[in-house]
């Protein structure tokens, strides 16, 4: 099935993850369809009218709270809520508020992954003390006129002056927080190695992601290195460990549906529990594990999935960032 080379991205069984069995082990609430960026990466720059297909801006408090409050009921293992959105999340009026209610009071693990321009000192200072897990920047660059060419309406300095404050705050306070580089791998715009560099001397780890098209941008830019043989293609993780859930409450099997939305249910009306397990869900699964591709809409016109690794995932990310390494 596979060479050397990929053996070490692929699972001993191909299959729902070790404790994802009746639940996600990471929840991913997109909680904002508003953007104060146009990132050249981004498809929504390429194609602005999908970024609201929602139509609303932002996800409610209601459902922000109810998808909290699931995730807090599960605790073997304890299940990570990430933060993202179509847009900028702090975008996202009480979302500071929102935050520190699911870590602090509700004592659910909690990441966001922010492009970092809105996370001034009273912002990141408050969800550090509240006990955020992870703050994750996307970044991408090492100095100013290559970021402004890349996340296009934002500033540098700001950036860097948010993510050195929240380091030096940490710090200072003894708290747990990581906080987390962002870049993605792009050697038409940038030089990888020397942006990592970087910023690995500024934060606690650095994540290097693959450069992905969702089914928008063109593939010239794909890496060569790919994660999974793309000769004998097999599963992706992402429907075996992961839920997306969109601003409106509708989840979709991978978080390549940019524009069809093939919805598997909304956490208005069902249980995130349900909505998992649910046939449709489970169905598609078995057409993934089968081989049966085709057969799967968003699977028969990805070719994102083989820069999707089983292992060099975000919860490796975590754990090295926790041994240092």
């Amino acid at each position: 099935m596979s060479n050397i080379k990929h053996s070490a991205h692929l699972p001993e069984k191909f299959g729902l993850k070790a404790g994802a069995a009746t639940f996600p082990l990471m929840v991913l609430p997109s909680v904002s369809n508003v953007c104060n960026s146009r990132c050249v990466h981004c498809w929504y720059t390429k194609s602005p009218h999908l970024r609201n297909r929602d139509g609303i801006p932002f996800m409610t408090e209601r459902l922000f709270r109810k998808i909290i409050d699931e995730v807090a009921q599960h605790n073997d293992p304890r299940p990570m809520v990430r933060i993202t959105g179509t847009g900028e999340p702090f975008l996202m009026p009480g979302l500071t508020d929102l935050l520190v209610y699911g870590c602090g009071e509700k004592n659910v693990r909690i990441g966001v992954i922010t492009n970092g321009s809105l996370l001034a000192p009273d912002v990141s200072s408050r969800l550090i003390d509240a006990g955020m897990e992870v703050i994750e920047c996307s970044v991408d660059a090492a100095d100013a006129q290559t970021y402004e060419r890349i996340r296009k309406g934002l500033q540098f300095k700001t950036v860097l002056d948010n993510i050195e404050y929240m380091v030096s705050y940490r710090d200072k306070t003894g708290a747990k927080t990581k906080i987390l580089g962002s870049v993605v791998e792009n050697p038409a715009e940038i030089d990888p190695p020397a942006v990592e560099k970087f910023w690995r001397e500024r934060v606690d780890n650095v994540i290097m992601r693959k450069y992905l098209t969702y089914g928008q941008l063109s593939e010239e830019q794909y890496s060569e290195e790919t994660y999974l043989p793309s000769e004998d293609r097999v599963p992706c993780p992402y429907p075996f460990e992961r839920m997306v859930i969109l601003a409106s409450g509708d989840v979709t099997f991978c978080n390549f549906d940019v524009e069809d939305s093939l919805f598997m249910g909304n956490v208005n009306d069902e249980r995130i529990s349900e909505i998992w397990r649910g046939e449709k869900f489970d169905a598609w699964r078995r057409l993934v594990l089968k081989g049966c591709f085709e057969e799967v809409p968003l699977c028969a016109k990805c070719s994102d999935w083989k820069y999707k690794s089983w292992t060099h995932n975000f919860f490796k990310v975590m754990k090295n960032t926790e041994e240092g390494t």
